[in-house]
């Protein structure tokens, strides 16, 4: 895909998504400042850069574990599962430490102090997940049929 075609599909998720977590167009701009220039913290950048792509590879090896432990047929109780549902979480949440830091380096929006934003749109982005898993159908049944 051309970068104009990922751009076009990025659009298309900040359209569907931004408005469930509340995104305004004002939050989603990030322009970068001259700190991009400087050696010092270009060269730190694409440092943490790189332990950003290896928090995602470790993300994903543990939801490649999380899907082959639901896969079988009785997945519960499960040690794999377990370890895997707290690995993707501290990954994910490494990630989330990785992003801000990329963004307060080189971001315009983060001179001296990250605005708070940034935390509202993590937040956010938890309620919406939270919110689809307790709305669902099927899992408000299993409820349901379990409680005494």
């Amino acid at each position: 895909m051309t970068k104009k075609g990922n751009e076009t599909v990025w659009a298309k998720v900040l359209e569907i998504v931004g408005p469930k977590l509340g995104w305004y167009k004002e939050w989603m701009n990030v322009t970068l400042t001259h700190a991009a220039n400087d050696p010092a913290l270009r060269r730190k950048t694409l440092q943490r850069l790189d332990v950003m792509r290896r928090e995602a590879e470790h993300a994903i090896r543990a939801i490649d574990v999380m899907r082959h432990e639901l896969s079988k047929e009785k997945p519960f109780p499960s040690t794999p599962l377990t370890f895997a549902l707290k690995q993707s979480r501290d990954w994910v949440l490494s990630l989330v430490i990785s992003q801000a830091y990329v963004n307060t380096m080189i971001g315009s929006d983060f001179v001296l102090v990250a605005p708070p934003y940034f935390a509202i749109l993590f937040s956010r982005a938890v309620e919406a997940g939270i919110r689809q898993a307790t709305s669902d159908p099927d899992r408000r049944t299993w409820i349901h049929n379990t409680s005494p």
